[in-house]
C-alpha cells in the first residue's frame, strides 16, 4: 500500500520501496506519484504518454543517483557488483559503458521506514561492495503549501564516492498537454551556447532570457542537456499553467552542478543536479523544497 501525507492543503501519495517501480534506474525511496493541491489540482504525470509498465518507467517525482557517474562502475569487472544509491547493488553484465536505461540485476538495499501524517523518513542501511558503502537517509515532510525533501549521505566505506543526484520531475498539470498554457522560468539567463544538447522539434521551445515558452503542442520529445549555471548561490525553477492558474516551483539549498530540461507532449521535467564528492568518513546534507500555489493572473 502507498503512503499518504496530507495536511489539508497538499496531499502526497508515495509508493513503498518494492511497490510498482522496481527497476534499477530510479531511487526506490520516496517515489512521489501524486501531488494534489487544495483537493483539485494534480501536478504529476508519467514518463511515457501511455504508461506501459509501472515497474520499469518513471512517474511523479523520481530521484536518481549516478545517471552519468555511477559509483564503482569503472573499476567493476563483468559479473561483479556496483552500488546504485537508493536502489541496491547492481551486477555488471559486460564491458559496455553504463547505460541508465538498461535494467540491471539487483540485490536491493535494506530500507527502514518511519512515518506520520505529515512526515516520512527512509533509512537505507549500507552494504559494502568492493570498498564502496554509504548510509543514506531521506526525509519528506509537509508544511502548509510546501514539500521538503531532506537528504543525508554518509560515506562509510573505504573508497571515495563521486556521483550526482537529481529528481526527474515528471510535471503535467491536471493532465493538460504541453503547449502555450505552460511557462517554465529560471532565476538565471538561458544561454544555448553552454548547452551540451538542444533538441527543439518544430521550434516548440522559445527561450527568452530566463523563460522557456512552449509556443505549440508537439508529438516529439524535447531536451536541453546539462546547461552550465554560473553566478548563482542556489537553484530553482517554476512551472506556471495559465489555464488552470496554478504554479509549482522547486528551490534547492546548493549550487547546481548543471540543469537539464526534458519533456514530451504530456510532460515537462526540469532537473537540478547536485554533485556528490565524498571521501571515506565524509557526509553531505542537502535539501529540495517544492511550493505549490494558485495565481491570479
Amino acid at each position: 500500500m502507498p503512503s499518504v501525507l496530507d495536511n489539508g492543503i497538499i496531499k502526497l501519495i508515495i509508493d513503498e520501496p518494492g511497490e510498482n517501480y522496481i527497476s534499477s534506474r530510479f531511487d526506490w525511496t520516496g517515489k512521489i506519484t501524486s501531488i494534489i493541491l487544495n483537493g483539485n489540482h494534480e501536478f504529476l504525470t508519467v514518463e511515457k504518454p501511455v504508461q506501459m509498465d509501472v515497474s520499469l518507467f518513471g512517474r511523479g517525482l523520481y530521484n536518481e543517483f549516478g545517471i552519468s557517474t555511477p559509483v564503482g562502475y569503472d573499476d567493476c569487472k563483468p559479473g561483479e557488483w556496483f552500488p546504485k544509491l537508493g536502489v541496491g547493488l547492481l551486477k555488471k553484465p559486460d564491458e559496455k559503458p553504463f547505460n541508465f536505461y538498461q535494467p540491471y540485476e539487483i540485490n536491493p538495499f535494506i530500507i527502514e521506514i518511519t512515518s506520520n501524517d505529515n512526515n516520512i523518513e527512509y533509512l537505507i542501511h549500507p552494504k559494502d561492495c568492493r570498498g564502496y558503502a554509504a548510509s543514506f537517509r531521506k526525509n519528506i515532510s509537509l508544511d502548509e503549501n510546501r514539500i521538503y525533501i531532506d537528504y543525508q549521505l554518509e560515506n562509510v566505506g573505504s573508497k571515495s564516492i563521486l556521483t550526482e543526484e537529481y529528481i526527474h520531475n515528471f510535471i503535467g498539470i491536471n493532465n493538460e498537454y504541453i503547449g502555450p498554457d505552460y511557462k517554465l522560468e529560471f532565476p538565471f539567463i538561458l544561454d544555448t551556447s553552454v548547452f551540451d544538447e538542444f533538441v527543439n522539434p518544430e521550434g516548440i521551445l522559445e527561450l527568452t532570457d530566463n523563460t522557456v515558452n512552449f509556443v505549440k503542442k508537439t508529438e516529439d520529445q524535447f531536451y536541453i542537456g546539462n546547461a552550465v549555471v554560473n553566478n548563482v548561490n542556489s537553484g530553482s525553477w517554476k512551472i506556471i499553467n495559465g489555464k488552470h492558474k496554478v504554479c509549482i516551483c522547486e528551490t534547492v539549498n546548493f549550487i547546481p552542478s548543471s540543469v537539464s530540461i526534458w519533456g514530451w507532449k504530456h510532460v515537462i521535467s526540469p532537473e537540478i543536479f547536485y554533485r556528490i564528492d565524498l571521501n571515506p568518513g565524509e557526509s553531505a546534507n542537502w535539501q529540495r523544497k517544492y511550493e505549490l500555489y494558485t495565481i491570479t493572473k
